[in-house]
């Protein structure tokens, strides 16, 4: 039987539930026309990204000043609107090495503060999977692809956000030898290994452990993340059927 519904029997949701839900709101997109409808949902995900980024490092900046810490610069490529975005945020500095990054901040020495910066953008992700789901239609492949962006942000982040929450995390517990793990807490995990590598930055005997452990925190974050918008979607009726 095929039926629209409403899932509170699913609640709370299983481990694989979030990536359940991701394979089968594509599935459902591209039933009966992958080829036609492929090019469309790329198309979605491009101009999803081109508003996401903004709007995360946007919500990094807010979640700094709503714990009381201070922004100073946040850097956002022309590409992605670094321009006219500077001419109303004075704290936004267009160019840098990323898409957006907010590089400058201060948290007052508060790592709570620190936490909810790095964490805040992906309230959008409460809403954003669940909004996925809505939209997962054949004749919405656009709109189910400007939503991917921000339904998978925390399995993009990985290595970024995730990585640098995971270590941060991992550091109030095991701060190292005169606190020397600090330094291993990073937004990029690609850069930190290269300034390992190049020792630009001296690690200890437990530095690999701490970046690995870190990464396996960054996944398990990732995943909490997803599971709780999948839990909210489970309260909302689903626009896609499922066989039964």
């Amino acid at each position: 039987m095929l039926r629209s519904q409403l899932r509170p029997e699913r609640l709370p949701p299983g481990p694989a539930a979030p990536f359940r839900t991701l394979w089968e709101s594509l599935d459902h997109v591209l039933l009966g026309g992958t080829l036609r409808r492929l090019p469309v949902i790329l198309l979605g995900i491009g101009v999803g990204w081109w508003i996401y980024v903004p709007a995360h490092e946007l919500m990094h900046a807010a979640g700094c000043s709503l714990a009381g810490g201070r922004v100073e610069s946040l850097e956002l490529s022309p590409l992605y609107g670094g321009e006219p975005l500077s001419l109303l945020f004075p704290f936004i500095s267009p160019g840098g090495d990323y898409a957006g990054r907010l590089s400058g901040f201060d948290t007052l020495g508060s790592d709570w503060t620190y936490a909810i910066t790095i964490l805040f953008p992906y309230l959008l992700t409460l809403i954003g999977f669940p909004g996925m789901r809505l939209v997962s239609t054949p004749g919405r492949s656009f709109l189910y692809g400007m939503t991917l962006p921000v339904a998978t942000a925390p399995l993009l982040s990985l290595t970024g956000d995730m990585f640098e929450m995971g270590s941060l995390l991992l550091y109030q517990f095991w701060p190292g030898p005169d606190a020397h793990h600090r330094t291993l807490v990073s937004d990029d995990l690609f850069l930190l290994l290269d300034q390992l590598a190049s020792n630009s930055i001296a690690t200890t005997a437990g530095g690999g452990v701490f970046i690995a452990v870190s990464s396996i925190i960054a996944g398990l974050g990732a995943w909490a993340i997803i599971w709780a918008a999948e839990l909210v979607g489970a309260f909302l009726p689903s626009s896609w059927t499922r066989a039964e």
